[in-house]
């Protein structure tokens, strides 16, 4: 499901046997909810089967009560880049709860996101390889990667500058998002990781920038 609409809805589907994503896309105040989703991610590495990335106008989507099994890819159980849900390059705004995963190489995976909230999950059954439970990096030293305005895709803050954050709708829907800045949305800031459940599964490998900012 390739999803670029504001405000829409992905509930009550059952996806499976997809080489890449089962979800992707992007667009502010989406629902991404009560879907299974299995047997995904089968032919691409550094993925997850639900993908959002380098977007701040995703702000408002929620990734919640789905039930997300058996992702580890192609090569077996043991390559640690098959994620469940994957927040990429900077991603911020999301609300990830209340989801179950079960064997699921890393279940939840923030490449130097920021201002998400992970909260209430149940995470069970480790795969062989894995890079946490919940795995979170810090953007420090990844600078080229957030402004470097050379970059073909479009960085994480060329997007976010499209829009006023002071201003409303947003800066009362988001008030948070004003306070970004070159510097801060380097350290993952304000991001919150709480009241998730993990069983038969490795413990959180969180930078140490996640707990300080």
């Amino acid at each position: 499901v390739r999803d670029e609409a504001n405000g829409s809805i992905v509930e009550h589907n059952r996806l499976y046997n997809s080489p890449a994503a089962a979800i992707n896309g992007g667009g502010f105040e989406k629902k991404w909810r009560y879907n299974e989703i299995f047997d995904c991610v089968k032919e691409s590495s550094d993925a997850g089967a639900i993908y959002l990335g380098r977007n701040s106008k995703d702000r408002g989507t929620e990734i919640s009560y789905n039930y997300i099994h058996d992702i580890y890819g192609e090569y077996g159980l043991d390559y640690a880049f098959f994620c469940g849900v994957y927040l990429d390059d900077f991603e911020a705004g999301i609300d990830v709860q209340n989801n179950v995963f079960k064997n699921v190489s890393t279940p939840i995976y923030g490449h130097h996101a920021m201002q998400n909230n992970i909260t209430g999950n149940l995470i069970i059954n480790k795969t062989a390889d894995t890079n946490g439970s919940i795995w979170w990096t810090s953007g420090a030293g990844y600078r080229s990667m957030i402004d470097d305005t050379s970059n073909a895709g479009g960085t994480f803050w060329q997007r976010h500058s499209m829009f006023d954050w002071t201003k409303e709708p947003y800066a009362s829907r988001y008030p948070e998002a004003k306070e970004l800045t070159l510097d801060n949305a380097l350290y993952p800031v304000g991001n919150v990781i709480k009241n998730n459940v993990i069983v038969n599964h490795t413990s959180l490998n969180i930078a140490k920038e996640v707990y300080e900012y």
